[in-house]
């Protein structure tokens, strides 16, 4: 792992800084292209998610695992507070994946789409009433047991979260799963 400027003394390459990373197979030239508010850690998370076979791309996830975890590289493409702004980090990423769709691992999605614009709760903030109402609503209630109750090979969860947690899958996967007409076994119960 390329992770010369992660260690740096220089203060705009902070563990926790923001910025562009790439992680790069070594064997084919192909390339995952992502940005986060913390570099460290989003590099972090896709290591450990390649090594638990549980990447949500899965063709970065079939060549990891036909090629091997050294013939990867994770590089820092930028990084530091020049890239606080995440719409600037996503029209960059954005941009070098479009240059790169031929050899890239990602799978392009709209601008508008990934900022949030197509959300209709885009931009609107819950009023103080509705906020209290809702803190009211899980008082007492576990973190763990708020979210979606979900059934998984007929095993079930009382969230995602907690699924995740007992089956080692990411919160990501688990919830397409979920969602996905491919995985009968995999089930939402919070309607019934």
């Amino acid at each position: 792992m390329n992770n010369s400027m992660l260690n740096s003394s220089d203060p705009k390459y902070r563990r926790k800084a923001p910025g562009i990373y790439m992680i790069l197979c070594l064997i084919n030239d192909y390339r995952y292209i992502g940005e986060s508010s913390n570099i460290s850690g989003r590099l972090a998370s896709h290591k450990s998610y390649l090594r638990r076979n549980i990447h949500p791309s899965k063709n970065l996830q079939k060549d990891w695992n036909m090629f091997g975890e050294h013939y990867f590289d994770f590089v820092i493409l930028y990084i530091g507070e020049d890239w606080k702004l995440r719409e600037k980090r996503l029209q960059t990423e954005t941009f070098l994946i479009s240059q790169n769709l031929e050899k890239c691992y990602n799978i392009l999605q709209s601008f508008e789409h990934r900022i949030g614009v197509l959300n209709p709760f885009f931009q609107k903030k819950h009023s103080e009433k509705t906020k209290q109402l809702l803190s009211l609503a899980r008082k007492g209630i576990p973190n763990d047991q708020l979210g979606r109750k979900i059934s998984i090979d007929g095993q079930i969860f009382p969230s995602i979260a907690e699924a995740s947690k007992n089956l080692g899958h990411s919160r990501r996967l688990i919830r397409e799963r979920v969602n996905s007409v491919d995985f009968p076994d995999w089930k939402d119960l919070s309607d019934f």
